[in-house]
């Protein structure tokens, strides 16, 4: 229950960089990447987060999903 209280945490008080940086990325990536590498980051979600999210998102979603039977 605290894992799962800390993981809505971090994703909702990211003071408001989340809710930024992913309509960015999944409409305007290449404006989202000038504006990082120009030294705008602080408006935007650090890259290396948003990855480690994305993995953590990826094992969560699989981790519901039942693999083939592989005992023939």
């Amino acid at each position: 229950r605290h894992v799962f209280h800390e993981f809505l945490h971090g994703l909702l008080h990211f003071d408001g960089k989340a809710w930024k940086t992913l309509p960015m990325l999944v409409f305007r990536p290449g404006r989202l990447t000038r504006d990082y590498v120009h030294g705008k980051r602080a408006r935007y979600v650090p890259p290396l987060a948003l990855f480690l999210f994305a993995i953590f998102m990826t094992f969560f979603a699989f981790s519901w999903v039942e693999g083939p039977d592989l005992d023939q």
